[in-house]
This record gives C-alpha cells, sequence and structure tokens, in this order.
C-alpha cells in the first residue's frame, strides 16, 4: 500500500489555458518551442503547488502531453512549483481512465488515495466518483476546483482498487 496521496493531472486547460485556434500544440511544435511561445503554460500550477503545500502528495500527468515529454528528465518541463512533486507519467498510448487505473493499480494505491483532475469528463466513466471537473477557460480557477482538491487531501485514506 502507498502511504502517499496521488493527483493524476491533465495539463491543457487544468495548470493553463487551452490554445486559441492557430496557436502551437505539443503535437505540432515540441515542448522547446511550445515553451518558447506561450509564456502562458503552466500559469494555474502555483494554484495546485498552494494547495498541496504541506501534504504528501504527488503529481502524475496523464495528459495528452506524456507522449511528447521527454523521457530523460520529463519533470524538466513542467514548472518549478510543482517538479519536486512530479512522481511519472501514465503509460501512453493508452486512454487516460485505462492508464490512470493501470498506474494505481501497479502502485497498490488505495482507492481514496488518487484523485484525478481533468477538463473532460466524457473521458472517464469509472473514475468519475474520483474526478475534479475543470472549466477548460478556467482550469484550476474553476470555483469549486481547489476547494475539492483541499477537501480531498484532508480526509482519511481508506478502501482499495486492487
Amino acid at each position: 500500500m502507498n502511504t502517499n496521496s496521488v493527483i493524476f493531472v491533465d495539463l491543457d486547460s487544468v495548470l493553463h489555458r487551452d490554445r486559441h485556434p492557430g496557436e502551437l500544440t505539443i503535437a505540432t511544435a515540441g515542448i522547446e518551442e511550445l515553451l518558447e511561445h506561450r509564456p502562458d503554460l503552466f500559469g494555474w500550477s502555483h494554484h495546485l503547488a498552494d494547495a498541496i503545500e504541506g501534504h504528501r502528495c504527488d503529481l502524475i500527468v496523464h495528459s495528452s502531453w506524456r507522449a511528447y515529454m521527454p523521457d530523460t528528465d520529463p519533470r524538466a518541463v513542467l514548472p518549478s512549483c510543482i517538479r519536486h512533486r512530479f512522481a511519472g507519467t501514465t503509460r501512453r498510448n493508452v486512454a487516460r481512465e485505462d492508464s490512470i487505473l493501470m498506474a494505481a493499480r501497479a502502485m497498490a494505491l488505495d482507492d481514496d488515495a488518487f484523485l484525478v483532475v481533468d477538463d473532460e469528463p466524457d473521458q472517464f466513466e469509472m473514475l468519475r466518483h474520483r474526478l475534479v471537473v475543470c472549466d477548460p477557460a478556467a482550469g484550476l480557477t474553476t470555483p469549486g476546483a481547489i476547494q475539492e482538491i483541499t477537501y480531498w487531501l484532508k480526509r482519511p485514506v481508506t478502501g482499495s482498487i486492487r
């Protein structure tokens, strides 16, 4: 059993606004060029950093970015305020929900030990009860999103998904 809490986090529309039409994407530009041309990337990440401060909580990326993060040091693309919390990415080329379930089982996470933060609730069926939904235009500034995360971090952890 893993005693840390884990937040599986999407990046686009959660830690920063989604792109505007015509803007570069992670798929078309690559990380370095995207970071250079999108200074607003990860602009909402400090909200997450503040919420998890003082808690034993790791972050695992389940975003489409996982396919483009460098294998050598994927945490290097994340902002410094959350970089030290980065524990990895879910499996590439697997649907988001399936990749999260696979990772949770592989890590032997108790059922209450993880949360999912995403802007696309239609991508989740089995994990809806673990989902904090962000408005794509507001990300973590969505009313109630940080409060849900904070509330969850303060709950006792019980149960198992094994």
